[in-house]
């Protein structure tokens, strides 16, 4: 039985140089409403159920505007055919995507994170669902959510990320929003 202390000191943390070499934005919070169902964990992934519309609430502390990135899967309850995903954040429409039901459709947005709340919303047209045992109504499902800088470039096949210092330009040639959802 161990009762050693450990102690960390961020005295000398560098935030500005841990959000380049892990891309994670400090100050972002997300928040998922109502619709949005208890996290649920599996091995390394994770996932929400939603009932419908979805709507996530990602909290900006920082002083200042931050270009990011939204990366997720979106998968459908329902088993076959093609619906639609509209993505609005602060209630403008900004994209427009596909979901081919029972696939993990792979979506990435960027996107400017504004100092204070940033309300995106995604709105489908997949039906609900009860499955059998179950209580909850369930439309479709958002695995591996992630908000990160936008000059991270992210190689979704090998599941690795490497900062570019070279700047955004990389991301929205490699990401641009007629790929961003598919």
């Amino acid at each position: 039985n161990n009762k050693r202390l450990y102690y960390y000191s961020l005295r000398n943390y560098d935030l500005e140089e841990a959000e380049k070499t892990t891309g994670v934005l400090s100050g972002i919070i997300p928040t998922f409403g109502d619709t949005f169902y208890s996290l649920e964990k599996t091995n390394a992934q994770s996932l929400r159920w939603c009932s419908g519309s979805g709507q996530i609430s990602i909290m900006n502390y920082n002083a200042d505007t931050k270009a990011a990135y939204l990366s997720m899967q979106v998968s459908t309850f329902v088993g076959s055919g093609k619906y639609t995903m509209d993505v609005y954040q602060n209630g403008q429409l900004i994209d427009s995507c596909s979901i081919e039901a029972g696939k993990d459709n792979k979506i990435m947005l960027p996107v400017e994170l504004v100092p204070g709340d940033n309300e995106f919303v995604l709105e489908t047209d997949i039906p609900a669902k009860k499955p059998q045992n179950d209580t909850r109504n369930l439309a479709f499902y958002i695995k591996n959510f992630s908000c990160r800088m936008l000059n991270y470039e992210v190689d979704l096949s090998a599941g690795k990320a490497v900062y570019a210092s070279f700047g955004i330009y990389l991301i929205i040639s490699f990401f641009g929003r007629k790929d961003a959802c598919g």
